[in-house]
C-alpha cells in the first residue's frame, strides 16, 4: 500500500520514454531500502538476530549442489545440528512439501515470518554442511 502511495506521489518523475515496469521496481526497491535503513533493532522472539543476517539469499544452486553431492546421511547429520525450529521448518518445507501457511500453523508463528525462518535455516544448514565437509577433509589429511 505504501509503495502505491509513493508511486502516486512520484508519477510526475516517470519518464515515458523508459519502461514503466523498470521505474515501478526502482521506486519499490528504494522504498524497501529506506524502510530497512529506518528500522529500529527489534528484539522479540521471532527476530532475535535477524538484523545481523545478510539481506541476500544463499545461492540456491550452490546449496542444492552441496546437498546432492552428499549422501542422505550427511544431510541428516547436518540437520541434526540445527536448532529444533529451523530443522522443523526445513523438513516441513522440503520433505513434507508444506506451504508457508501450513508451516506457520504447525510451528505457531506468523505466516510472514516463515520466509525469514526458512532463510535463516538454509544459512545454518549450509554452514553445518560446510563444517562437516571441512571436518572430513581434516580427518583425511591427518
Amino acid at each position: 500500500m505504501e509503495i502505491f502511495l509513493k508511486l502516486r506521489d512520484k508519477i510526475r518523475q516517470y519518464d515515458p520514454d523508459r519502461p514503466f515496469s523498470a521505474w515501478l521496481y526502482r521506486v519499490a526497491t528504494n522504498h524497501c531500502w529506506d524502510q530497512l535503513r529506518r528500522r529500529n533493532v527489534r528484539h522479540d522472539k521471532e527476530t532475535d538476530d535477524i538484523e545481523g543476517m545478510p539481506l541476500q539469499h544463499p545461492d540456491p544452486s550452490q546449496l542444492e549442489k552441496m546437498i546432492t553431492e552428499r549422501t542422505g546421511t550427511d544431510v541428516r547429520k547436518a540437520l541434526a545440528t540445527l536448532p529444533a525450529r529451523a530443522r522443523m521448518a526445513l523438513v516441513l518445507r522440503y520433505y513434507a512439501e508444506m506451504s508457508y501457511e501450513e508451516i506457520a500453523e504447525a510451528l505457531g508463528v506468523r505466516q510472514a515470518f516463515v520466509g525469514v525462518l526458512l532463510l535463516r535455516a538454509r544459512h545454518q544448514l549450509r554452514d553445518a554442511m560446510s563444517a562437516g565437509q571441512a571436518a572430513m577433509a581434516s580427518k583425511g589429511n591427518a
